[in-house]
């Protein structure tokens, strides 16, 4: 395959794969009636669940998100509880969120 068929294909690829995430993506929307979460509420809970207690910038970076977004995200899970607020052991300054059971 030349060159120009190669970056025809990998376009193709490309077109079907969006078509599969927004399916995707509106598939997740309709099935989430059950909750009120948003995506990225669940995306973090998501890596809370897995990496343990983060920093509030540790999440931010693994959300590749400004702290102020994530500080919303944060503070909208604290209001339903399922996440905690506190400062960090190993440096004061810093908020250390951690998952409910509820979360």
């Amino acid at each position: 395959m030349d060159e120009r068929g190669a970056r025809s294909k990998a376009r193709d690829d490309i077109d079907v794969l969006w078509d599969d995430l927004g399916a995707f993506v509106r598939r997740l929307r309709t099935k989430r009636n059950d909750h009120k979460l948003t995506p990225s509420q669940i995306q973090a809970l998501g890596h809370l669940d897995r990496q343990g207690p983060l920093t509030a910038k540790e999440l931010a970076k693994f959300e590749r998100v400004t702290p102020q977004s994530i500080a919303k995200t944060v503070a909208a899970l604290e209001e339903q509880g399922m996440v905690t607020r506190s400062s960090d052991p190993s440096d004061g300054r810093a908020v250390l969120v951690t998952m409910t059971e509820l979360g």
